[in-house]
């Protein structure tokens, strides 16, 4: 049977750039996905691997970004729905260009939030740069995406680690970074006290958590 080789790369804040070490343990195994699904962190560092860098090249490029360069991509103003507003897809375009899913060397897969309609979001056209600033934008933090009246956010909250995605574009051999904890309950306080009220009765409606747990070897930097 043919061997259809998916990787998924989870959502995690600034632990995403774990992802990295996974990634050239990947390549060292001469392991070369057919598709990629990112979900919040792991949209950018997907984006950057899908558009043929290879990991130590995207190392150092976060390895270049320090304080006062990183203050470049973001924008600081307060409002009711955030107070950071990322200039995300300036950072991507600077290293990747503004290409869309078509321009990428690996398929990709993004997820995003539909607070709105409380549903997962499947990007995988247009803009990759666009695609990636909504499946950054942490509830409370960064200011969301309103896109024909609905409300996007981070992709981490219904999927913080994409797997059907994977199967469902025929994935049989699937490689997971996760960064979620193993006992969710520890980390959803925090995340509901900065959405909405009427976000959070949203979600407390179907947000039933189906954690995949795959085994994976450390592999560090």
């Amino acid at each position: 049977m043919f061997r259809k080789v998916g990787v998924s790369l989870g959502s995690g804040s600034f632990k995403g750039l774990c992802h990295l070490g996974f990634i050239k343990a990947l390549e060292e195994k001469g392991i070369q996905p057919h598709f990629i699904a990112g979900s919040s962190i792991g949209s950018i560092v997907g984006a950057l691997w899908a558009s043929g860098l290879k990991a130590s090249e995207i190392i150092d490029i976060f390895k270049q970004i320090d304080s006062r360069n990183f203050l470049k991509y973001i924008s600081f103003s307060i409002s009711r729905v955030g107070f950071v507003d990322t200039r995300i897809e300036d950072f991507l375009r600077n290293h990747i260009g503004d290409i869309t899913f078509k321009d990428l060397k690996i398929p990709l897969i993004v997820l995003a939030t539909d607070i709105t309609n409380a549903r997962r979001i499947v990007i995988n056209e247009g803009s990759v740069a666009y695609a990636i600033r909504k499946s950054i934008s942490v509830p409370g933090i960064i200011k969301p995406v309103i896109e024909n009246n609905n409300v996007i956010i981070d992709g981490g909250v219904l999927a913080p680690l994409p797997i059907k995605e994977l199967v469902e574009v025929g994935c049989n051999s699937i490689y997971a970074s996760s960064l979620v904890p193993k006992n969710p309950v520890y980390v959803l306080p925090t995340m509901f006290e900065k959405i909405s009220k009427t976000a959070r009765q949203k979600i407390e409606e179907i947000f039933k958590i189906d954690l995949p747990d795959p085994s994976l070897t450390v592999y560090s930097i």
